[in-house]
């Protein structure tokens, strides 16, 4: 590990140690540098940052070659990464990219899919649609592909796909009603309904397989609304249809919309919980487990073999919970220097 000032610092290097600025934590040991990072971390007037120096021929070796990409794929590459700095930020992902592979494996995965030429011309086209739709898609695919290699899902490019189309269909849905910011009307509500099974025709049309045609036809269908072989075909998609659900609404709920601000990761865990009785429990407490954000009264096992409740949760400091545990007096904040955390959601209280 070495020292370097911020003005001498080169993309694609890796930050050594995690970077605070008073309480906050602003970069995550691991993170890979950027020219949108080094811009960032000039208006925090952060001078220096520890460098992984034994990192540096790793990175080399897994990260992307971007002059083997053409102009435009590259400028999509390093736009994507610029939304990723974005929304990836420590309030909503929490530890979910903490470290250099995590993050390189989605930049690789991502580079992957959009290397098809259908999936990569309607992602353009859904960006100049409408680009809030576009961000909620690149966030539901990172968040998707991120959660799904965690539980060890199998096809994980292929949900990842669906992850990052999921919301295709709104290319069909006029633009004043996307970015309408009142309630929309019953005419208006039927076209936003109608964007899943917009989005399985125009897959269909493309030559996508059932795979990802039929979790987008069904990702917001309860199983009372099917019929009976809608309904097994729903079924063996179960679990890719589960897990798209819950990045969905977390996704949705904590970015801003047109109609809404948006809520801090522990209450809209919160929320999921508590409204979203169809969500996989399994799968919220894996979620919670990538993130290391937990909400309020989550039930957890500590590395220290210890049983607690999160009592409360700061939304600016969501990965340093208050804890009390089982039997004792006093709460305690988890510890800055992670001596202590949070090892596995337990259960869920009301």
């Amino acid at each position: 590990m070495k020292y370097i000032a911020v003005k001498e610092l080169k993309e694609g290097a890796v930050i050594a140690e995690d970077i605070y600025k008073g309480t906050s934590l602003v970069v995550r040991k691991g993170h890979v540098v950027t020219a949108a990072l080094i811009r960032k971390l000039q208006q925090w007037e952060i001078n220096s940052l520890p460098i992984q120096s034994d990192e540096e021929e790793k990175i080399e070796e897994k990260n992307i070659d971007l002059k083997k990409l053409s102009e435009e794929k590259r400028q999509t590459l390093l736009t994507f990464l610029q939304d990723m700095l974005q929304l990836g930020n420590e309030y909503r992902f929490g530890y979910a990219i903490n470290d250099v592979d995590s993050y390189l494996w989605v930049q690789k995965l991502f580079v992957e899919i959009t290397s098809e030429k259908s999936t990569y011309r309607l992602l353009q086209q859904l960006k100049d649609w409408d680009l809030n739709t576009y961000h909620h898609s690149l966030d539901v695919f990172i968040l998707g592909s991120l959660i799904a290699k965690k539980i060890g899902l199998e096809h994980v490019s292929e949900f990842s796909r669906s992850c990052l189309l999921h919301d295709i269909g709104k290319l069909r849905v006029e633009k004043k009603i996307l970015t309408k910011s009142s309630e929309l009307s019953s005419r208006e509500m039927l076209q936003m309904r109608a964007h899943t099974g917009e989005g399985y025709h125009l897959l269909k049309q493309k030559g996508h397989g059932s795979f990802v045609t039929d979790i987008l036809k069904y990702h917001h269908q309860p199983l009372s609304a099917l019929s009976g072989e809608e309904e097994i075909q729903k079924q063996t998609r179960q679990k890719e249809l589960d897990l798209l659900r819950l990045v969905d609404v977390y996704s949705a709920l904590t970015l801003e919309r047109p109609y809404r601000q948006s809520l801090s990761a522990p209450k809209a865990l919160k929320i999921v919980i508590q409204e979203h009785t169809e969500i996989n429990i399994e799968y919220m407490k894996a979620f919670c487990e990538m993130l290391e954000i937990f909400p309020q009264h989550a039930v957890v096992q500590l590395s220290n073999n210890t049983i607690a409740e999160v009592v409360e949760v700061d939304d600016k400091l969501p990965t340093y919970p208050i804890m009390k545990e089982k039997d004792k007096l006093h709460a305690f904040y988890m510890p800055v220097d992670r001596s202590i955390i949070i090892s596995k959601v337990l259960r869920f209280k009301e």
